[in-house]
């Protein structure tokens, strides 16, 4: 005594969904779900900013550095005040960053 029915697909009869259809060679036969793999926590906007801003400030100093070794004699005290300066940015700028990575570490 078989029945005939008009639904090709195969039941599982534990879940009971459809696990293939015979049209698609049993392509639909896998339920995969897609988890992204991350290495890295996601960053923040403000994180990315801060980031920014510590090597804008980092590139300065260097810049500073650099123009306080080629300065003229009666230059340098100038240039070397500008270097200083370019430091202190760079120090506010990697203390906040160094705030927005502990939020990252937590």
């Amino acid at each position: 005594m078989s029945r005939r029915t008009t639904d090709t697909r195969i039941l599982q009869p534990a879940l009971g969904r459809p696990l293939a259809d015979p049209k698609d060679s049993g392509a639909a036969r896998w339920h995969i779900r897609v988890v992204p793999f991350m290495t890295r926590y996601p960053t923040s906007r403000k994180y990315r900013e801060a980031l920014q801003g510590w090597r804008s400030a980092a590139e300065m100093a260097r810049d500073r550095w650099t123009q306080f070794t080629v300065a003229e004699q009666g230059a340098r005290p100038f240039m070397y005040a500008a270097y200083v300066a370019a430091l202190d940015r760079e120090e506010a700028a990697a203390a906040e960053l160094a705030l927005r990575s502990l939020g990252r570490a937590a």
